[in-house]
């Protein structure tokens, strides 16, 4: 029901199969609750759009394979010093093809380009003037797939977790506007229900006559 009142609000544009997929496979926003990711916790499935293939799980707990173009939705909950990070694997280059590999991220109107090579990697990036509160879509696009494999399915980066998470500097400055916003009414907490006053006597002793 969702996508035919989808595709019945868009007759009148012509649209590409990749847009049509993407209208069908866009979770409802009001089910985007998380601000990261983490494959090793679960599937996410409400969050994760085209281009995911099926969770599964290794030694190091749970992952998804991202084709070539892969979608997911996040609401970042800071609108400063918000930083984005993207965790994963490559295997060996070989298997690809290339000496090396470039992910490009694109959140709203930015979008950064990283050369990630073979093994663990973790990417990130700072952003500035997200709206807080307010779904985000990352769009991640790798240059090359495996080629050498057994495996008819089109892999690019195996991701174990990606997401928004405040820079220390975003959460100070919230935390000093939260001191801001505290009524000036309220004082310090009391360390004790009665106010005592401390008295500080300093005595000299004389010194010694020696002469």
């Amino acid at each position: 029901l969702t996508l035919g009142r989808k595709l019945a609000a868009s007759r009148s544009f012509v649209r590409s199969d990749e847009e049509v997929l993407e209208m069908a496979a866009s979770p409802n926003p009001k089910s985007i609750t998380e601000s990261g990711i983490d494959f090793r916790k679960g599937s996410y499935q409400e969050h994760v759009g085209t281009g995911w293939h099926a969770l599964e799980a290794d030694s190091e707990g749970g992952y998804r394979w991202m084709a070539s173009k892969a979608k997911a939705y996040l609401r970042p909950l800071a609108s400063e010093g918000c930083e984005f990070s993207m965790e994963g694997y490559i295997p060996p280059l070989v298997r690809y093809g290339a000496s090396k590999l470039h992910l490009t991220i694109r959140i709203g109107v930015e979008s950064r380009a990283f050369t990630l090579r073979e093994g663990v990697f973790s990417v990130k990036w700072a952003l500035q003037d997200l709206q807080p509160n307010s779904v985000q879509k990352i769009d991640l696009a790798s240059d090359h797939c495996i080629q050498r494999t057994s495996d008819n399915r089109q892999l690019a980066v195996l991701v174990r977790r990606l997401g928004f998470k405040p820079t220390p500097i975003g959460g100070l400055r919230k935390a000093l506007l939260d001191l801001q916003d505290t009524p000036s009414g309220r004082s310090a907490p009391s360390l004790g229900g009665r106010s005592k006053r401390v008295l500080f006597i300093s005595a000299f002793a004389p010194i010694p006559n020696t002469h």
